[in-house]
Formats: structure tokens, sequence, C-alpha cells
């Protein structure tokens, strides 16, 4: 409940029209952000949209959704 109640407050309160650096470890948290960069053992290693970075089958971000998506059984 917490978490949606922050999800909610960063994407349609006082905090929506502004530049938001999340540091995030669940994918949810950055889902529906604008752009997203990626980091590996401390560097960058993509930088795009969510949508972008899903539909690329080498995305690090494509992977780790579809990790998750087995681990959960989505």
């Amino acid at each position: 409940a917490t978490d949606a109640a922050i999800q909610h407050e960063l994407s349609y309160g006082a905090f929506a029209e502004t530049t938001q650096l999340v540091v995030a470890h669940r994918l949810n948290t950055v889902a529906n952000s604008n752009y997203i960069l990626v980091m590996s053992e401390g560097k960058a290693v993509e930088f795009d949209s969510p949508q972008a970075l899903s539909h690329d089958p080498k995305s690090l971000y494509s992977k780790l959704l579809l990790a998750s998506a087995d681990s959960t059984g989505s």
C-alpha cells in the first residue's frame, strides 16, 4: 500500500511535472518513467524509454523484466 501511494504521488501529485531522479530496485517503480538509465557493475549500460528497452531483446532491462515475470509466474 505504501509503495502504491508513493507511485501515485510521484506520477500524479505535487511531483508530477518535475524532473525526478529515482534510484529503484523494483522494476515497477520506473515502468512509467519517461527514460530509464540502467546500470550494471557501477556503469551506465543503457538509456532509453521503458517501452523501447522492453522491446529490445538485447536490453538488460528487457531481460530483467522477463526474469521478473518468470519468478512471479506472470
